[in-house]
């Protein structure tokens, strides 16, 4: 009976999970960024041009940081910035000197997949990326 009812509830969180995927697709195939794609052939990629970070954000998330940026906290995001330049200096020197830094030749083929997510995502610079 137990095994019956894991798998009755198993098979139950799978058809539950499936609206909700379809229910994102759907939300993403209609967003703005996408209506200038026709019909997709099965190799083509989609660009992501104009994406920014609320166009997939999470509505309580969205909610959150927004709750976040008008209390106090909020207002010590400018002196956070700041600081920032130093920290990311220390995190770069870090990841310099105990991992492997993806380039076209340290790591090649994980180098074409980071070159064409930043095309796919119309980044304009190709980002540092470590691996440990």
């Amino acid at each position: 009976k137990n095994r019956t009812k894991k798998k009755k509830s198993k098979d139950l969180e799978s058809t539950m999970l499936v609206p909700s995927v379809a229910k994102v697709l759907l939300q993403i195939l209609a967003l703005p960024v996408l209506h200038h794609v026709s019909a997709l052939t099965p190799h083509s990629k989609v660009h992501f041009s104009r994406l920014t970070a609320d166009t997939f954000r999470h509505s309580l998330d969205l909610t959150n940081t927004r709750a976040i940026q008008s209390s106090f906290v909020g207002n010590l995001e400018g002196t956070l910035r700041r600081a920032l330049p130093q920290a990311e200096q220390v995190i770069f020197l870090e990841n310099m000197a105990t991992s492997v830094k993806v380039s076209e030749t340290q790591l090649p083929a994980l180098h074409e997949s980071l070159v064409e997510a930043v095309n796919i995502l119309g980044i304009s610079r190709i980002p540092d990326l470590f691996v440990k």
